[in-house]
Order: C-alpha cells, then structure tokens, then sequence
C-alpha cells in the first residue's frame, strides 16, 4: 500500500502503520485479495494519518473526488511557491461546497495562468538578444 501523503509522497505501508496507530497486518490484510475489512475506526485513523480529515473519502465517491481536488489544488499552489491563502467565511460550516469548487476551480486557474506568464517572461529575449534563464 503506498497512498500518497499530502506531500504528495507515497507512504509505506510500515510508515502508515505507525502514523495511523494500527497494526501493520490490519493494513496487509485489508490489501491482500482476501478482502479483509477495515473498521470504520481504522478508516478514520489512516484518514487522519495521511491529513485527510473527511474520513468518508474512502466511503463516498463525492468525497473521494473533491479531497483529491483539493489535493491537487494544493500541490499546485505549491509549485506555484504561494505560501499563504486567507479564506474568510460569515457561515459558521464553512464555505459550501459549490462555492468551494468555485473557489477552488479559480485558483487553479490563478496558479496556471502565474505560470504561464513566468515561462513565457523566461522565454523573453533580453537586450542583447538572448533569453532570460
């Protein structure tokens, strides 16, 4: 088992183990092709470990889906070197989740379209007629 932690690195599965405070043979079994399940207990503890506060991504597909948007969109905030985003909310739930697809929909689009504009600011010739590096 090497999911991915939101480093973006793959996790071993001994490592996951011991962050998520199971066994590893809970985990072994629980990928092997007996099929052994996992509690929802254990779910949430591997959840936790790897940063995933949802522990219904690993039950509901929704979830699944808008966790690895939101994971993608933070290693694309990290490439782009953004340190900080400031999200502001008068609900007390927090944003719902259209508007955090919305908001998450733009600053991808941000976090591309910076680029972009740096590769091509690179690609500029300088005076003397070679490019910039």
């Amino acid at each position: 088992m090497h999911p991915a932690a939101p480093s973006g690195r793959p996790v071993h599965l001994a490592k996951l183990a011991e962050r998520a405070g199971v066994s590893k043979r809970t985990l072994a079994s629980a990928e092997s092709s007996d099929g052994t399940n996992l509690t929802i207990g254990t779910l949430v503890k591997v959840a936790h470990s790897l940063g995933i506060q949802r522990w219904a991504y690993f039950l509901d597909e929704r979830v699944f889906g808008e966790v690895n948007s939101e994971l993608e969109t933070l290693k694309e905030l990290r490439r782009g070197k953004v340190e900080t985003v400031a999200l502001r909310t008068s609900s007390p739930g927090g944003l719902p989740p259209a508007s955090l697809a919305e908001l998450t929909s733009l600053i991808t689009g941000i976090v591309a379209s910076a680029q972009v504009a740096c590769d091509t600011l690179h690609e500029l010739p300088v005076g003397d007629g070679s490019t910039r590096q």
